[in-house]
Formats: structure tokens, C-alpha cells, sequence
């Protein structure tokens, strides 16, 4: 009778364990659901539920079967989206006028996922862990919201005295139809929480201007690359030049601007070509600023947005007095032979260059 009683104790201990071991629901955290996975069954079908009594035999074999939890707990999240009207910058004139072709909306999204689909979610490799099922949840409602948003531009479009606040829910969500991407996601609520709508009407009005607004700024672009190609085509040159002066305010604008209008002449150079001009004067020239000369002096091409500088030549003993250099850095053609010019007895400096002009 002992050994009965025994046995029956081994057994109800060994039923026990066994019970213990497979029942899984047990183990899942609050507001949490279950995906056993076993190397004998793999992905079983059942999703483990709190509350509901589930055994899986996976377990009785150690390092068999585990179990994944997720958190099924509604997901509540803000989402926002802008957009503008096509071609809505051109349309306007390209000026900061004030007038309004965007379209901004705030939304406010709670989503949730049965257990059971957690499962087929899982199946289907489209999640791993929880982490992954919150950012399947976060491309859901980026995509309910751009959905949405779509909804009200167009509604705003067909109807000018469209009222957003008079959209069901119901018919919010119908319209939305995220199932179609989404289809494991349930929609628990969806509002609008703030939103900016176009100017749909003006905006119609001034598409009638668009394509001469369109030409003038095509145009505009084509100078500018022109320009930019321009460039791409020429070399980076560094012309000299000098000239001897009197040291009063006539003199030196005459000789300055007669120096660099050569130059530029000789060159062939334009505005746009030029990177800088740096001038050089000697001590004994004191009465005005050879940049300042060029730009109050007559000249071959525009000078107010040339970048000038002036400075001071160093003391040399027995060097030529009265002197005013020039380098100007700049684009020009490839076939371009680099002429300098030396002017008013400055000709002695460099006999060697290229272009002389003697007194």
C-alpha cells in the first residue's frame, strides 16, 4: 500500500512538473500576448493570451521551444504631413508674397493588433520582437496619415467651403482604407488636431500666368548656366600690370582706369570673369586709393561688384617711385594669350612680359 501511495505521489509530482512546464499564458507580462516558436513545430498557429489556458508540449524538451511576447497594448501617436500644390513657388512668381498653395495637418492615430494577428504578422517575417511591431505600427500610421491628408486636400479642392470638422470618423476611416497595406491593423481612433489648407481658388487664377511666369524664369536659369558653363570652358589667368603717376586725385583716376580698361580690353574680359583686382602703390603715392579711383573713374565694364584691394609695396632701395601696380585674377577663353600692360614709363619694370605700352 505504501508503494502505491508512493507512486501515485511520483506521478502526481511528475504531472505536476509536466503541467508547470507546458502551461505558457503564465509567463506572459500584462497587457501582453505570446508566439511560441520550437525547433520540432516552429511558429505555432495559437497565439498565447492572458487569461486563456494554453500548454504547449514544445516546452517538455529543454532549449526546445521559446515563447516571444508582445506588447498589444493600443499604440496612440501624433503624426504630421505638409505638402505644397504642384509647381506652387512658380505659380506665385517665386517671391515671398505671402500667398499660401501649402497644405499642413497634425493628426492624432490609436492602433492596435489582435493577438492572432501578431501571430500571422510573425509568420510572415514582417516582425521579430516588440520593437519591430512598433515600427510596423509607426509605418502604418504614416500611412493612414498621408491617406488622410489626401482625403481633405481633395475634399477641399471639390468643395470650396469644405469644413474639416464635418468629416465623420466613420467616413474618415472608410475613405483611409488602410487595409489594403495594412490589413493586420485595427484603426481604434483617428482625428484631426490641427490642419492649414491652400488657397486652392487664387491659385487656379494665377496658374492662367504660369507659363509666361515659367518662361522668365527659365530664362533666368539658362543665364545663370550659361555663365556657370562659361566658366567650366576658360582657365584661371593672373595679368600684371603698372603705371607711373603724379600724386594727385585726377592724375591717378586717369592712369588707373586707363591701366585696367587695357587690361580688360587686351583680355577680353567681362564683369562676370573677373575674380579680384589688387592694387599696390608705392609710399610717395598718398592722395587716393587706386580701388577707390577705379570705381569713381570711367571704365569698359561694370566695377561696383568687383572685389578690390589695395595695399601698401614694400620699400625697395633704389626703386622706381610714383608707381601703381594691378594684378587681376580671372576666367578667360583657352585661347586667350595673357597680355600684361605697362604704362607712363612703368614699361621698365618688366621688359620681359608680354604686352608694352610705351610713354
Amino acid at each position: 500500500m505504501k508503494k502505491f501511495f508512493a507512486c501515485l505521489f511520483i506521478l502526481t509530482l511528475f504531472s505536476a512538473f509536466v503541467f508547470w512546464t507546458g502551461w505558457t499564458q503564465i509567463k506572459l507580462e500584462p497587457d501582453s500576448c505570446g508566439v511560441v516558436v520550437s525547433k520540432t513545430h516552429g511558429v505555432s498557429p495559437e497565439a498565447v493570451i492572458p487569461g486563456k489556458l494554453t500548454w504547449f508540449p514544445q516546452f517538455l524538451l529543454p532549449t526546445n521551444a521559446r515563447l516571444i511576447q508582445f506588447k498589444i497594448k493600443p499604440l496612440s501617436i501624433t503624426k504630421s504631413y505638409k505638402t505644397s500644390l504642384p509647381s506652387a513657388a512658380l505659380v506665385s512668381g517665386g517671391t515671398d508674397s505671402g500667398l499660401n498653395f501649402n497644405y499642413s495637418f497634425d493628426f492624432s492615430i490609436t492602433l492596435t493588433v489582435s493577438p492572432e494577428e501578431v501571430v500571422e504578422l510573425y509568420r510572415q517575417n514582417l516582425i521579430s520582437d516588440d520593437e519591430s511591431l512598433h515600427k510596423y505600427l509607426e509605418g502604418c500610421a504614416d500611412y493612414i496619415t498621408q491617406l488622410s491628408a489626401e482625403y481633405f486636400i481633395k475634399k477641399s479642392q471639390e468643395n470650396p467651403k469644405f469644413r474639416p470638422e464635418n468629416v465623420r470618423r466613420d467616413d474618415l476611416i472608410r475613405s483611409v482604407q488602410p487595409y489594403k497595406e495594412y490589413p493586420d491593423v485595427e484603426i481604434i481612433t483617428i482625428a484631426l488636431t490641427s490642419s492649414e489648407f491652400a488657397d486652392y481658388e487664387l491659385y487656379n487664377q494665377l496658374k492662367v500666368k504660369f507659363p509666361k511666369v515659367l518662361i522668365f524664369r527659365l530664362q533666368t536659369y539658362k543665364q545663370i548656366l550659361l555663365i556657370q558653363v562659361n566658366k567650366m570652358n576658360k582657365k584661371l589667368i593672373a595679368v600684371r600690370g603698372a603705371v607711373c603717376s603724379e600724386n594727385n586725385k585726377e592724375e591717378i583716376t586717369k592712369n588707373v582706369c586707363t591701366l585696367f580698361n587695357q587690361i580688360v580690353t587686351l583680355n577680353k574680359l567681362t564683369a562676370e570673369d573677373i575674380v579680384s583686382v589688387q592694387f599696390t602703390l608705392t609710399e610717395d603715392i598718398t592722395v587716393l586709393n587706386p580701388a577707390t579711383a577705379l570705381r569713381l573713374g570711367e571704365t569698359v565694364i561694370e566695377t561696383s561688384e568687383l572685389a578690390l584691394f589695395c595695399s601698401q609695396e614694400a620699400f625697395i632701395e633704389g626703386g622706381m617711385k610714383k608707381v601703381i601696380r594691378a594684378m587681376i585674377t580671372a576666367y578667360a577663353a583657352e585661347s586667350i594669350v595673357k597680355q600684361n600692360v605697362y604704362l607712363n614709363g612703368a614699361e621698365k619694370l618688366r621688359p620681359d612680359l608680354g604686352f608694352i605700352t610705351k610713354p
